[in-house]
């Protein structure tokens, strides 16, 4: 509207390309030491780099000019600020004085919960990473004669290069996403204060939003460029905002004359049908004669109808009848069923076989799993369990003898490596006992050690142990040793014979009750389905019943209109002529219809078109009062009496590893 278009897109292509440009001059180069003395070549390279990614701007060279490095932490808090005026560095204390005008605060989304930096380093999931600046500066600026809080406008480009290790899926809001196959440069714009000054309820964002799907997140922060350099060059003194307004309501003129032309074709049309008029007769007739045809069917289906309705009935009274036996039957069949399933647990229960009370429900899974657990392997395991835990008992009847040898000889060996520590021989120990009284004090002391350290040993958990683990041992060795006596195996062996005869003749009396059930159980199950068909059939004839009940007044009511039909058709003949008459009326009512039209475009829209709204100059005012407001801030240090110069924040955020 303004005819800033083509410089405002420029100037966000410049600042998208800036971003890109920082990450790879080396505006990063460890801005927090700049005033550390020993990293000069580290500023001289920041320094030139500025220059660089300024003069593109377009500012001759030499021009006044101002870079702010904002130094900030994964959240957005400021930790240092550091000023270029093109040729020297210098860092900035914060104060109420010199605030930036712009903060930036990021927020973290993982799998769409609130999340902080330091929680989402190498976590995976969906990122949602949101960077908002809020503009701190403004004026009061006056508008249409009054005061009003003017913000000062920036335009942000904010970028960062995420590594397609890391990031998939990659998004950004208001700006592009450019994969080269290993990492993605991401760059977006935002407009901060630029709604809030023009009171648009729809405008620009002023925030940046990258969303992806992350693996082990790390991040090497975003780069944010701002600049109010494109508001201050907008030039709206000569602004034709209500020529744009006036071409608007060409554009509504234009669309008169097109439903102007759409009467015409209407009119058109209703001559050709009035032309056409004969054939209508003729086809007013084959619709008369349609009409008698479809009369005399309809009186046909309605007799048929009324005798399926009376099928139907007498089908379902028959059914329901049927139906009425169903509980005696299928409790008639549970009786017998019952009584069968009785004398089978009473014949089981003699032959000693315990099992849980055969039903109708379970009879079938416990005679089979009982059939199953009678097999030769199981026989046999189970009469080598039963004689192996009688041998175990047996030798358990001497743990107590097994447990004093094994203690003894525990002793034995931990009174040997007791005494060789103390470097005597057991001799020379036996000596010293033999003394008494008479051995010296020194050999009383050293023979009153030895047996205290072994009677401490002796009661520590690892000797206990070790005893526990020789008299396990001892007991399963006797065990195996009695289990394969010739007396034991023979045992075993006779034993196996003897049950594997008694399981094959229960197995087979098992087989053959379990065979007997399940016959008269398919004869149960059938009678079961059997009535339960007959219901659902009774249920079906009911409902084809109230159907065909509902088809014969459907049938009815279709004759009576049928008839009615004809009758009309019959009088649409009769009134063909007027039916003509009435087409050339309408045809004369179209051409009204345009001529009315003609009028209204030439009475009402045309002279609405000269009458422009006065909203435009609101929004015209305000557009001024930013402009001015944007054009008075130019610098940041406000150093040197800058009048006319330029000021552009660099923003760069800590990284999340």
């Amino acid at each position: 509207m303004w005819n800033v278009n083509k410089k405002m897109v420029k100037t966000s292509a410049l600042l998208l390309s800036v971003v890109v440009a920082a990450g790879a001059m080396g505006v990063n180069v460890h801005a927090a030491n700049i005033n550390n003395s020993a990293d000069s070549e580290a500023k001289d390279r920041l320094a030139d780099s500025v220059k660089n990614v300024w003069q593109p701007v377009g500012e001759e060279e030499g021009a006044i000019g101002e870079t702010i490095y904002v130094i900030a932490g994964a959240g957005g808090d400021v930790e240092k600020v550091i000023v270029s005026d093109g040729e020297e560095l210098t860092e900035e204390a914060q104060s109420e004085e010199n605030k930036l005008p712009l903060s930036m605060e990021i927020s973290y989304m993982l799998d769409g919960k609130e999340i902080s930096a330091e929680e989402l380093a190498g976590k995976s999931g969906h990122v949602v990473i949101r960077c908002t600046y809020i503009v701190n500066r403004y004026e009061m600026a006056e508008v249409q004669g009054g005061k009003e809080k003017i913000y000062v406008p920036f335009a942000v480009a904010a970028g960062t290069i995420l590594d397609g290790a890391h990031f998939q899926n990659v998004t950004v809001s208001s700006g592009r996403v450019v994969d080269d196959g290993s990492r993605c440069i991401v760059a977006g714009i935002a407009f901060p204060g630029l709604a809030e000054d023009l009171k648009l309820e729809d405008g620009p964002a002023d925030y940046v939003e990258i969303e992806a799907d992350v693996m082990d997140f790390v991040f090497d922060g975003i780069y944010s460029i701002a600049t109010n350099e494109i508001f201050s060059d907008i030039n709206v003194d000569d602004v034709t905002a209500l020529d744009d307004l006036r071409e608007a309501m060409d554009e509504m003129t234009e669309a008169m004359e097109a439903l102007m032309d759409g009467s015409a074709a209407l009119y058109n049309g209703l001559t050709e049908l009035y032309e056409k008029s004969g054939d209508l007769q003729k086809g007013i007739s084959a619709l008369q004669a349609g009409a008698a045809q479809l009369s005399e069917g309809s009186a046909a289906l309605r007799d048929g109808v009324n005798s399926l309705r009376d099928g139907a009935i007498n089908l379902t009274n028959g059914l329901n009848t049927l139906s009425s036996k169903n509980d005696e039957l299928v409790n008639g069949a549970a009786q017998v069923f019952n009584t069968l399933l009785g004398e089978a647990n009473k014949q089981l229960a003699a032959s000693g076989v315990n099992v849980p009370a055969l039903t109708i429900d379970n009879y079938s899974q416990v005679l089979g799993g009982l059939t199953s657990s009678m097999n030769p392997d199981a026989v046999s395991s189970q009469v080598y369990s039963a004689v192996y835990n009688a041998v175990a008992a047996e030798v358990k009847k001497n743990e107590a003898a097994i447990r004093a040898g094994v203690t003894q000889e525990v002793q034995k060996q931990v009174f040997a490596g007791v005494l060789q520590a103390a470097g005597l021989s057991e001799d020379q120990y036996n000596a010293i006992v033999a003394a008494g009284d008479a051995a010296a004090e020194e050999q009383k002391q050293a023979v009153a050690g030895i047996d205290s350290t072994v009677e401490a040993q002796m009661q520590s958990e690892q000797i206990k142990q070790t005893i526990e683990a020789a008299v396990a041992a001892q007991e399963k060795q006797l065990i195996e040793q009695n289990m394969q006596s010739p007396d034991i195996v023979n045992k075993i062996t006779e034993e196996t014979a003897n049950a594997a005869n008694r399981v094959n003749e229960g197995a087979g009396k098992i087989a053959a009750l379990k065979a007997q059930l399940d016959s008269y159980n398919a004869f149960y199950q059938g009678l079961i389905a059997y009535t339960n068909g007959v219901v659902q059939a009774g249920n079906g004839a009911a409902q084809l019943s109230v159907g065909a009940e509902q088809l014969a007044a459907g049938a009815e009511s279709l004759n009576e209109g049928a008839v009615t039909l004809r009758e009309g058709m019959d009088t649409l003949a009769d009134g063909s002529e007027a039916l003509i008459d009435g087409v050339s009326r309408l045809k004369k009512g179209a051409m009204e219809l345009r001529d009315g039209l003609t009028t209204f475009n030439e009475e009402g829209i045309s002279k609405l078109t000269e009458a422009l709204d006065g909203n435009y100059e609101e929004l015209l005012a305000r557009m001024q009062a930013m402009t001015q407001v944007s054009r008075s801030y130019n610098s940041y240090t406000n150093e040197n009496g800058v009048l006319d110069g330029t000021v552009k924040f660099i923003y760069k955020t800590s990284e999340i590893r």
